[in-house]
């Protein structure tokens, strides 16, 4: 038994290894600054006090640099609507001096597949540009390629954040998650609205 389990063990880290290492290898030079695209798509990350939080904050910076910069012509905001996510960010991008014109809200961004799957299936978007930190991109453009999209990344500020080790363990096994929801086809479990 002992060894049964020992085998499985052995089983489980070299899935969750060479799932992370595909990822990785197939999509980090996919991540470029100069990237230009149709949108940016800016991935939702949690709110404080009404505010978004720090991690967030530098999602909406990068996406109003690469707009001011002609990179896109449109940005949609993606995020889960349990805390008034997207019209948080929203706000904030408005408060920045963003024309709420060029702003589209995807309310049902409950997960990085979701608001992949929303900004090609809902909003008809495929050439697309992804915002999110360094250690979620990776994943978010394989996303992105299995859905047939022409994605690339643009990585907010790269800085030490609050709880990053958490985060970092989390999304090693997010990505193991997602390559065979990916591989699989799985569909999602929401319909988005087009609003």
């Amino acid at each position: 038994m002992k060894k049964l389990l020992g085998l499985f063990v052995v089983a489980c880290i070299l899935v969750i290894v060479s799932t992370n290492i595909c990822m990785y290898a197939s999509t980090s030079s996919l991540i470029n600054d100069d990237s230009n695209a149709d949108v940016i798509l800016v991935l939702g990350c949690g709110t404080k006090d009404g505010k978004p939080s720090l991690m967030l904050k530098d999602r909406l910076d990068k996406a109003i640099e690469l707009y001011e910069n002609k990179q896109a012509s449109t940005i949609i905001l993606s995020g889960d609507p349990s805390d008034n996510e997207v019209e948080i960010m929203k706000t904030y991008m408005i408060d920045e001096g963003m024309s709420e014109d060029v702003l589209i809200l995807d309310n049902e961004g409950y997960s990085t597949y979701q608001s992949l799957y929303n900004a090609k299936n809902i909003y008809d978007f495929n050439n697309i540009i992804v915002v999110t930190q360094q250690y979620h991109m990776y994943r978010a453009l394989y996303i992105g390629i299995s859905l047939d999209m022409n994605v690339s990344g643009v990585s907010a500020q790269n800085v030490r954040y609050n709880g990053q080790i958490v985060r970092n363990v989390r999304e090693i096994l997010a990505r193991t998650k997602d390559y065979f929801s990916c591989l699989f086809g799985l569909e999602t479990d929401y319909i988005g609205i087009n609003i």
